[in-house]
C-alpha cells in the first residue's frame, strides 16, 4: 500500500510540475492583455515608442489627403467619414477569417501653420480582447504614412534640383581622404589623426556638433599581435584611436547608427576600401541634415575595422557599443563598405560558392546584405532603393558561415542581437584592387556612388520616420 501511494505522490508531484511549468511559458509568450483589452490608441508618452502622437511639419491638408489616400487603397480597410474640415476620418478594418470589425478613429489637429499632430484610435466592436490586433492596425497604418510621406518628401526634392553636385562632393571626400592624407592605420597615427579631424570638420560644417570618441588599446588582442609584423608590435599599444560620431537627434529616444570605417589596410590608399563608405555617410549626413526625423540618427566613422584589429575587441564599432547609454536604444544599424567599384562587363562579379546561380554576372549593382535576424531590415533598405529605381539592387539573407557575409562592422552589432545590413559593391569578389596600392580614386564611379547615396537618403526617411522638412534650411547647405 505505502509503494502505491508513493507511486500516486510522484505522478502528483510530476503533474503538479508539469502544470507549473505550462503557466510559466503561458505567463511568458500569451499576450494576456489581449485577452482583456479591445482597443488601443497612441499618446504623447505611450511606453511604447511605435505607438506615440506623431508631430508633422506638414500641412494639415496634405496630411489628411495622404491618409485619405492611402486607405483607400489598403485591403479589408474601408473609410467611412471623412471630414477635411475638422482632420477627423473614421475608418473601419475587417479581418480576414471571420470578418470581425475594428473601427478605427483618425484626428489630425494643427498646431500651427507649419506643423500637426497625429493621433489614431482603434477598437474592436465584438470581444472583450484583441489579442494586440488594434495596437498592430495602428503600427500598420503608420508603417504605411512612412513609406508615403518618404515618397512624397524624397519627390520633391529630387524636383527641387536638391541633389545636384552630389557626385563632385563625394569625389572631393575620396581624393582628399584616399589621395592627400594616403594610408591610415595603427602605424601611421598622424594620418590617421588628420582623416578623422578632416571628418569632423566636415560634420561641422553640416551643422552637427561632432564628437571624437577616443579609446587606447592597453591590452593587445592575441589575434592583432600574431597578424602584426614584429617590428610594427610596439606602434599597437597606448595609441589613441578615434571614432568621430555626429548624431542627429530625433524626437524619439530610438536611435538608427549608419557607420563607416574610415581606417586602411597597410599600403593601400584604399579609395574603395572604404574612403567610398566614409564619403556617402558625410553626404548622408549632410542631405538628412534638413529633415525633420522621429527617430535619432546617430553618424559614426570607426576607427580600427581592418586588420591587424578585425575581429577583436580593439574594433571601433566594439567599443562604440560598449556605451550602456546608447546600446539599449538602437533598433538598426547600416553598415556602409566599398560603395565605389562598379562594371557592367559581362564575368565582372564573382561570388560564394552556389550563390552565382542566383546573382548576375555584372558587376552593376549594390548588394544590401543582413543575417536572418535583419531580414525585415535587408526588406526595408532594399524597398527604399527600389523606390528611386536608379541602380540595380541585389539582396541576401544569409547566416555568417556564408564568406564575406560578416566582414564589416555590422558583426558586432549582430553579436550585440542588433539587426544591421552591410551596404556594399562586394569588395573583393568584384575589385581588382581590394587591398592594394591601386585601390586609387580614378577606379571608382561617382555617379554610381551618388545613386547609392540618394537610395540610402530614401531608406532613411522612411525608417526614421520623417515627419517633414525644415524649409527655411532646406537649401542652406547645397
Amino acid at each position: 500500500m505505502d509503494v502505491i501511494l508513493t507511486k500516486e505522490k510522484t505522478l502528483l508531484t510530476l503533474l503538479l510540475l508539469v502544470v507549473l511549468v505550462i503557466l510559466i511559458v503561458a505567463l511568458l509568450f500569451i499576450n494576456w492583455q489581449g485577452l482583456t483589452k479591445n482597443r488601443a490608441e497612441t499618446g504623447l508618452d505611450h511606453p511604447n515608442p511605435a505607438l506615440r502622437t506623431r508631430h508633422y511639419r506638414l500641412s494639415a491638408e496634405t496630411l489628411f489627403i495622404t491618409l485619405e489616400t492611402l486607405l483607400n487603397n489598403f485591403p479589408r480597410w474601408q473609410i467611412l467619414e471623412a471630414d477635411r474640415r475638422t482632420g477627423n476620418i473614421i475608418a473601419q478594418r475587417k479581418t480576414s477569417l471571420f470578418r470581425f470589425v475594428d473601427e478605427i478613429q483618425i484626428s489630425i489637429k494643427k498646431i500651427d501653420q507649419k506643423h500637426v499632430a497625429l493621433n489614431i484610435r482603434s477598437a474592436s466592436r465584438v470581444g472583450k480582447g484583441d489579442f494586440g490586433q488594434n495596437a498592430r492596425n495602428i503600427q500598420e497604418l503608420l508603417k504605411r504614412l512612412d513609406t508615403q510621406i518618404a515618397s512624397k518628401i524624397y519627390d520633391s526634392l529630387e524636383a527641387s534640383g536638391y541633389f545636384e553636385g552630389l557626385s563632385n562632393k563625394l569625389s572631393a571626400h575620396v581624393n582628399r581622404l584616399a589621395l592627400e592624407i594616403g594610408p591610415r592605420h595603427f602605424a601611421r597615427q598622424a594620418a590617421y589623426n588628420k582623416a578623422a579631424a578632416y571628418i569632423s570638420a566636415t560634420f561641422h560644417k553640416a551643422a552637427y556638433t561632432p564628437i571624437l570618441e577616443v579609446f587606447q588599446v592597453t591590452e593587445v588582442p592575441l589575434l592583432t599581435q600574431v597578424r602584426t609584423d614584429p617590428q610594427e608590435k610596439d606602434l599597437l599599444k597606448d595609441q589613441d584611436y578615434q571614432n568621430v560620431v555626429a548624431t542627429k537627434t530625433g524626437e524619439m529616444d530610438e536611435i538608427i547608427v549608419v557607420g563607416a570605417h574610415y581606417d586602411t589596410v597597410v599600403g593601400s590608399p584604399g579609395a574603395d576600401d572604404n574612403t567610398s563608405g566614409v564619403a556617402v555617410l558625410m553626404e548622408l549626413s549632410r542631405l538628412l541634415q534638413p529633415v525633420k526625423l522621429s527617430r535619432t540618427i546617430i553618424f559614426v566613422a570607426f576607427a580600427n575595422e581592418e586588420p591587424p584589429f578585425f575581429r577583436t575587441s580593439a574594433m571601433g564599432s566594439s567599443r562604440f557599443l560598449k556605451l550602456k547609454d546608447r546600446r539599449g536604444k538602437i533598433i538598426s544599424m547600416f553598415s556602409l563598405e566599398m560603395l565605389g567599384y562598379y562594371s557592367d562587363a559581362p564575368h565582372s562579379q564573382s561570388y560564394p560558392p552556389l550563390l552565382g546561380f542566383f546573382y548576375p554576372d555584372r558587376a552593376n549593382f549594390i548588394a544590401v546584405v543582413g543575417n536572418f535576424a535583419s531580414r525585415t531590415l535587408v526588406n526595408t533598405v532594399a524597398q527604399g532603393f527600389r523606390e528611386i529605381g536608379t541602380i540595380p539592387l541585389e539582396s541576401l539573407v544569409a547566416p555568417r558561415i556564408v564568406p564575406g557575409v560578416d566582414l564589416s562592422d555590422q558583426m558586432n552589432f549582430w553579436k550585440a542581437g542588433i539587426p544591421a545590413v552591410m551596404i556594399t559593391d562586394t569588395a573583393y569578389n568584384r575589385n581588382p584592387h581590394y587591398h592594394t596600392t591601386g585601390d586609387l580614386p580614378a577606379t571608382l564611379d561617382y555617379e554610381k556612388m551618388t545613386e547609392v547615396t540618394k537610395g540610402l537618403f530614401r531608406s532613411l526617411l522612411q525608417l526614421g520616420q520623417v515627419l517633414g522638412l525644415n524649409e527655411d534650411e532646406r537649401f542652406a547647405q547645397k
